[in-house]
């Protein structure tokens, strides 16, 4: 004789309703493949940065992470931008622990280190989107020819815009499906860090509003928490802001200031930028890592062509839910270009690595159709390898 089902208890019942379903590694292992993909090309990109090109600019990085160091300074202001006004102090406390080596070799590595890990978090962002195969679409797709290859010829606090952003918006996507204190802790210090890494990525913050409200909403977040991390992510920007300048920062600041000119000037710039981000900036740059006159560079962009072809394709077959998120990445994009115009007509390259970044996960998601098989994985660390090899 067979005992009937005892019901849950109705709490239980109601507590199952709003349970959001499991997601990213919730159900997604790396397999050794992704592994090997995820390492692979974390290592080769610390180790790029050791030959990486030292500038005044990174002398001075290294050189204030050693006084930390050694104890003999802890300062409140970071690096200066747009020679207008700075920035927390959180580079240089994170590059101290290497600069107490005194190897400025050393140094390079750790931020290789620091800034490879985008590999890591974009495999986690497009596992949360769209499965195994999307994770390894945008590792694969950060391995293209893009503005982030800069980062390769000399690293500063903007080689973490790429990884910053992504542990945001993957802190974010969880945070929205599963609201709680954790993850909004979580998505507020890789915002603050983000804002380090450079402040053109001020947009993308919108990101963290819909699972902050849909907490609130469900009562199952706490504002203490967030608040918290919110102020100690503010403060970290406050002195450099009152703090004594060198030189006349208040007039830099005011020369950072839109002007009429640029507002209206703003959108057909900002169609231009989305043209540099594109298509012409990754095919000067394809040209620039490979020349074109040599079998290496001819490779690079046939491979690049056929990755990007694949991805487009790819994006075109998407459905459901992850078109919408798709469409909000586009919105995004559309709302950044312009604020980065306003704020600064002439737009540096190194302010185009966010957008860029964006780009790329679009790309990787479309690209993940065609690698969520077994075979996918050997795939994914062939066009990696092909890529990177032929750069």
């Amino acid at each position: 004789m067979t005992l009937p089902k005892q019901r849950p208890p109705a709490d239980d019942l109601a507590a199952g309703e709003h349970r959001p379903p499991p997601s990213g590694l919730d159900c997604i292992r790396p397999t050794p493949w992704d592994v090997t993909l995820i390492g692979l090309l974390w290592l080769l990109y610390a180790l790029a940065l050791v030959s990486s090109n030292l500038t005044v600019d990174v002398a001075r990085d290294i050189a204030q992470a050693h006084l930390i160091a050694t104890g003999d300074d802890w300062p409140l202001r970071g690096p200066m931008i747009g020679s207008a006004t700075y920035l927390g102090p959180l580079w240089f406390y994170l590059l101290a622990p290497a600069a107490a080596s005194g190897s400025v070799l050393v140094v390079a590595l750790w931020a290789g280190v620091l800034a490879g890990s985008k590999f890591l978090f974009g495999w986690l962002l497009g596992a949360s989107l769209a499965g195994r195969g999307g994770a390894r679409g945008v590792v694969v797709a950060l391995t293209l020819p893009a503005w982030n290859g800069f980062e390769l010829l000399v690293f500063s606090h903007t080689n973490l815009v790429a990884a910053s952003l992504l542990a945001f918006a993957w802190a974010c996507l969880r945070l929205w499906r599963r609201p709680a204190a954790g993850w909004a802790v979580g998505a507020i210090g890789a915002g603050t860090l983000m804002l380090h890494a450079h402040p053109s990525t001020l947009p993308v913050l919108c990101l963290v509003l819909p699972g902050l409200g849909r907490g609130l909403r469900r009562k199952s977040l706490r504002l203490a928490g967030p608040l918290i991390a919110i102020a100690a992510g503010v403060a970290l920007f406050v002195p450099p802001l009152l703090g004594p300048a060198e030189g006349d920062v208040a007039l830099g600041v005011a020369t950072m200031l839109p002007s009429a000119g640029a507002l209206t000037a703003a959108p057909m710039a900002a169609l231009e930028l989305g043209r540099a981000i594109l298509t012409t900036g990754p095919v000067a740059i394809t040209a620039l890592v490979g020349d074109w006159s040599t079998a290496g560079g001819v490779f690079l962009g046939a491979v690049a062509a056929v990755v990007v072809l694949a991805a487009i394709a790819g994006l075109l077959r998407q459905v459901g839910p992850l078109r919408m998120l798709l469409l909000v990445g586009v919105l995004l994009l559309a709302g950044w270009l312009p604020f980065l115009e306003v704020v600064r007509p002439q737009v540096p390259f190194y302010m185009a690595y966010g957008p860029s970044t964006l780009v790329t996960v679009m790309l990787g998601l479309g690209l993940g159709r065609w690698l969520g098989t077994r075979a996918g994985g050997l795939l994914a660390v062939l066009l990696a390898a092909s890529l990177i090899g032929s750069q």
